[in-house]
């Protein structure tokens, strides 16, 4: 009888661990493609609720992130996560910051102060820092800008 029950925690432990293995590296862990904005100022908590809609097991996510220390290896930048992703892999990718590159539009800029504007809108940066470099005849002399 003793055997019995003892085999028996054994084989649930083990239909256990595959179960958990499964959802955590194996399983998509998004119900959808999704590209997340992570700005330099963002927390754990917001990357993680920008990412918990979409999660199939936000709570998974949660210890994972906390497991392999995410939340103290925040990288700002864009991400695009697939929905084939395991948890583990877009957590890696996350503290990695592997992030995807951010097209940028500037068309129809009468002058430079409209440019450093109409750039700071779409990346992280001072406009007003952004205007005295571009404005800066060193600068324009050695990068070969006219």
């Amino acid at each position: 009888m003793i055997k019995k029950i003892i085999f028996g925690s054994l084989f649930l432990g083990l239909l256990i661990s595959i179960a958990v293995f499964y959802s955590v590296r194996v399983q998509g862990a998004l119900t959808e493609k999704t590209t997340i904005y992570i700005s330099s100022e963002d927390s754990y908590k917001e990357v993680f609720e920008k990412l918990k809609p979409r999660l199939k097991s936000p709570q998974l996510f949660d210890k994972i992130a906390a497991l392999k220390k995410y939340p103290s290896l925040i990288k700002d930048g864009k991400y695009v996560i697939d929905t084939d992703q395991s948890i583990i892999s877009i957590v890696n990718d996350l503290r990695i910051g592997k992030q995807v590159p951010v097209n940028i539009k500037f068309n129809n800029q009468d002058n430079l102060e409209q440019l450093a504007i109409r750039l700071s809108e779409q990346l992280e940066l001072n406009s007003g820092e952004l205007y005295r470099v571009l404005s800066d005849s060193s600068f324009i002399a050695k990068n070969g800008f006219t």
